[in-house]
């Protein structure tokens, strides 16, 4: 199944790069070039092939997405010129070269442009009001560096929060060693009442054996910036639970029912869970507020519909209630190697959690 989806993304990828050479190839300049003087239409021809080689090579997935965005555009603007049997050859490649950039235009900022996304929970729980911060997927190096996300943890504490949870994918298979210190720095002096918890992400143990550091060693960094890692694991403040959980892609780790079943239902019980799936299970476990990732907001469309009708997520972005468990996904405050964000806004998210009168 694995060898099946590489082969068709790559042929997608072929496909995508013949149909945009191909494109500017029959544009009037290129074919008057090609009429004039063939030698310098090969040229200029050999010379844009060799550039998409160099810029498919230093960022492989961000010019396909670019290639592919332009493909399916050009093709959608040719059909609709040609129900009303309008437009040159010429006209409908600016037009769709136009609306390709604009469209990615617009994903480009939302990737950039972190917003604050914010609920308000009630509970009859005897609880005080709490104040969560959650931060997800930040996938450090890919949209901000170290230094970058310092100024995000400094807007996150002014708003005061109780908690701070980070979800899942922290960093991945690009990050660096410097900008995880400089990154998990900004934590080491912050006074949270109830501290700053970490779960592990799909990617935060890396993928390839290139990786410039080791899940040790992001354990360390974050236990010594005063962050706590909880691996199916459970900690009990006032009148709170939370629940750290493995990630799905851990084949041992414990079911939701057994690490939740006999925990005191007086008491507000959170889980983290990277991944947004299990969630007809863990609604039976009776916890209150299930936080997860993962899924970008469905990152550029259709992605997070896909992703749904595949299964392979039970939500892709805000907030769902099953029975008595509130379930939030954040859309993330990056991306993994994408730099665009056309389904999605990027995020750190603000959960309010009142007693209900």
């Amino acid at each position: 199944m694995l060898y099946l989806l590489l082969f068709i993304i790559l042929l997608v990828i072929l496909l995508t790069i013949i149909y945009t050479i191909n494109v500017f190839k029959n544009f009037t300049f290129f074919k008057n070039m090609k009429a004039n003087n063939k030698k310098i239409y090969i040229s200029v021809l050999s010379l844009f092939i060799i550039i998409l080689a160099i810029f498919l090579y230093l960022d492989f997935i961000n010019v396909f997405v670019v290639l592919i965005h332009f493909t399916l555009v050009s093709l959608v603007v040719n059909f609709v010129f040609s129900i009303f049997k309008k437009g040159t050859y010429n006209t409908r490649t600016i037009v769709a070269i136009l609306i390709t950039i604009i469209y990615l235009g617009y994903g480009f900022y939302s990737a950039y442009d972190v917003k604050k996304t914010t609920y308000n929970l009630t509970t009859t729980k005897n609880i005080s009001d709490l104040r969560i911060a959650q931060i997800s997927d930040v996938h450090l190096g890919t949209t901000f560096d170290g230094n970058g996300f310092k100024k995000y943890v400094q807007k996150i504490i002014k708003e005061k929060p109780d908690l701070i949870v980070l979800t899942g994918d922290f960093v991945d298979d690009s990050s660096t060693k410097k900008d995880i210190e400089v990154a998990l720095e900004s934590f080491k002096d912050v006074n949270i009442k109830y501290g700053i918890y970490f779960i592990f992400g799909n990617h935060d143990k890396g993928y390839s054996k290139g990786i410039d550091f080791t899940e040790e060693y992001l354990k360390e960094e974050l236990t010594k910036n005063n962050i706590r890692v909880l691996e199916d694991q459970v900690v009990t403040f006032d009148n709170i639970i939370l629940v750290g959980r493995q990630d799905k892609s851990v084949s041992n780790r414990r079911p939701a029912y057994g690490l939740i079943s006999e925990l005191d239902k007086e008491k507000y019980i959170i889980v983290l869970d990277h991944q947004p799936n299990d969630y007809a299970r863990l609604s039976k476990t009776n916890a209150d507020l299930v936080l997860s990732g993962h899924t970008h907001g469905g990152q550029m469309l259709p992605l997070g519909y896909i992703g749904l009708l595949m299964k392979s997520n039970d939500q892709v972005y805000g907030l769902k209630k099953i029975e008595n468990t509130n379930f939030i996904v954040s859309s993330g405050i990056s991306n993994w190697a994408v730099k665009f964000k056309t389904g999605a806004i990027a995020e750190y998210v603000i959960i309010n959690i009142k007693k209900s009168k």
